[in-house]
């Protein structure tokens, strides 16, 4: 098996690279030899924490563009299914013209050609999978119930050419809550992502949280962004307005897989903030906090309203952003209440979203069983 992706390296605290790496383990569970051939980002101001080791039955190759990456692969593609993830879908599609190849296309962001409209997303994603070619027809996989009911199942592709599957998520081991930490505030907020005015309006943020104090409420907002260099701008900006607020934290580093679900187990409140498209659908940061025992209120964005309805969190609509939030958080204060939710989205998240799940889904599709 043959796997086309871009950045398969750390660090692992953004999606763009997570999901792809988590759908890797996945398939490994399969008993398969994989071989991952991965664009390699480097940069000499970026530091890694690499705590993560694939298994063995998983090899990587790293290339500097994508033409040395098409070239090996086409030479690799015998007796290999080829997995396209965080790739481009137009230049991978080539080795289903060279190749006998089955090839199986990840969709979990968005294009910009399905963003145009359906009859765009319709000419893309046919010429895509080979629909109505003499090739072997690729497949379409998407761990996005979004894109899944809004733009796949409106193209009129055949449904045994798509599959939706949950995104998995990795569990290195059982992260229990830190509820005695901190206790000189009543709720605890984490924001862990990009932080441009869409990913985290702050300004909307702290005028929810200081409606909260006005009652007397003590809280936490801690930030932590990637440690990328096109993340530092807005990091600088953001840290001289709030960096005097001694109710606030903002740290620009990366971390590891340990390090990052401590932080979700230390906390209260998940804030998922976003007013626009994230990179990666759904986010990945939200499912790893629910398995963590935060309480997620998040925005209607993308499949947020799929992940987090029947209880599993708080939707607020991003039109109203300010007031919304505060009623949020209003309802996270209740120990009680909050308990029954982060309850009943752990349950959820583990039972749905473990890689031991996911691998299952895949290896029926693969087989062909589905």
């Amino acid at each position: 098996m043959l796997i086309l992706t871009t950045y398969m390296q750390p660090p692992w605290n953004y999606g763009e690279v997570t999901l792809p790496r988590n759908l890797v383990l996945a398939l490994a569970l399969r008993g398969l030899n994989i071989k991952v051939f991965s664009i390699y980002r480097c940069s000499n101001n970026e530091q890694y924490n690499n705590d993560y080791r694939f298994p063995d039955n998983v090899s990587l190759s790293y290339f500097k563009n994508d033409i040395e990456l098409l070239k090996c692969a086409l030479r690799n593609s015998k007796n290999n299914s080829i997995h396209v993830m965080s790739f481009s879908f137009t230049k991978a599609s080539l080795l289903r013209l060279a190749t006998q190849s089955t090839m199986f296309f990840y969709v979990y962001s968005p294009i910009p050609n399905i963003l145009g409209g359906l009859v765009k997303a319709k000419a893309y994603l046919k010429a895509i999978i080979g629909y109505n070619t003499s090739r072997l027809v690729g497949r379409l996989i998407t761990t996005s119930p979004y894109i899944y009911d809004n733009v796949i199942k409106k193209v009129t592709i055949p449904a045994n050419d798509v599959y939706l599957i949950p995104a998995p998520i990795y569990f290195p081991g059982n992260y229990l809550r830190s509820d005695e930490k901190d206790t000189n505030y009543d709720l605890r907020i984490l924001y862990m992502g990009h932080i441009s005015p869409y990913r985290f309006p702050y300004k909307q943020i702290m005028k929810a949280i200081t409606e909260l104090k006005k009652s007397r409420l003590s809280v936490f907002l801690k930030v932590i962004v990637p440690a990328l260099q096109s993340n530092y701008k807005n990091f600088s900006m953001l840290r001289s307005t709030l960096e005097h607020n001694k109710d606030i934290c903002i740290e620009f580093r990366n971390l590891n897989e340990h390090e990052k679900l401590l932080e979700f187990a230390s906390s209260d409140v998940y804030l998922y903030p976003s007013l626009g498209v994230a990179a990666v659908d759904p986010p990945l940061s939200v499912l790893e906090a629910m398995f963590c025992g935060c309480l997620v209120i998040a925005t209607n964005v993308q499949s947020i309203p799929w992940i987090l309805n029947k209880g599993r969190g708080i939707i607020i609509n991003k039109l109203n952003f300010s007031e919304e939030l505060t009623k949020a958080l209003s309802i996270a204060l209740d120990k009680k209440g909050r308990k029954k939710i982060v309850d009943n989205a752990k349950a959820y998240v583990t039972s749905v979203h473990s890689i031991e799940s996911v691998s299952k889904k895949l290896g029926n599709i693969i087989s062909g069983s589905l």
